[in-house]
């Protein structure tokens, strides 16, 4: 707050700030990002001051901050994250509900200059459902994993006891979810998906959980793992 009076009117938290406020990411509480279109708390010491115009669809107030809100926040991301860093940030807005590809879309049309644009715009096409249904960049690498090794096709975001999965063989009673570790890594992630697992084989099916770093790096060992399993 004590930055947003220091940059005056119309002035909102931005970039990793913004991130952290909206749980895209964890960041130091300083120093404090803001972007406002004059240069009032340009040179105040714990500020970084992007000057920047806002379009009225990029900002909101959230817990009476005024911020840019999260397809605005993620693009102002783009610039400075690498490849991987940026998929964290929009893998963790999925999960919790805050991205848009059309509204990230119509952010990136507003501004068709900005750096980044290109890896962003990337990222956001292998988010949308395809003929597989698969709705994240870790899902389409399980599934290209499954292919690869010749393995039965499953199941994409089914709905199974209650609830959608990532993968399922219902023949094999087998399903497969695969965590993004911002997500899952929490203690209170930790004892969701172990009661989610639960209600699974009180239903009679086999969950089984591969991580993001296993999928990505160890696909050979995952796909000797599955093949066991089913």
């Amino acid at each position: 707050m004590a930055a947003l009076l220091a940059c005056g009117d119309g002035a909102a938290l931005s970039h990793t700030s913004a991130a952290t406020l909206w749980g895209f990411l964890t960041a130091d509480a300083l120093p404090v990002h803001v972007t406002s279109q004059g240069d009032r708390g340009r040179k105040q010491r714990g500020i970084v001051h992007h000057r920047a115009a806002l379009h009225r669809h990029d900002s909101l107030t959230r817990d009476a901050l005024h911020v840019t809100g999260p397809a605005r926040t993620i693009t102002d991301l783009a610039a400075g994250h690498s490849g991987r860093a940026l998929r964290d940030v929009v893998e963790r807005a999925q999960d919790l509900g805050r991205f848009s590809a059309d509204d990230i879309c119509a952010t990136l049309a507003r501004s068709p200059r900005r750096p980044g644009i290109r890896k962003l715009a990337d990222l956001v096409a292998l988010t949308q459902p395809d003929t597989d249904k698969a709705r994240s960049y870790l899902e389409r690498l399980f599934l290209k994993l499954v292919r690869e090794a010749r393995l039965p096709r499953p199941q994409v975001n089914a709905d199974i006891a209650g609830r959608e999965r990532d993968f399922a063989w219902p023949e094999r009673r087998l399903i497969v979810e695969t965590d993004g570790y911002r997500y899952h890594a929490s203690k209170q992630a930790r004892a969701r998906d172990a009661r989610r697992d639960r209600d699974l084989t009180a239903y009679g099916w086999r969950p089984v959980r591969f991580t993001f770093e296993e999928i990505a790096f160890e696909p050979s060992d995952v796909a000797r793992e599955l093949t066991r399993l089913l």
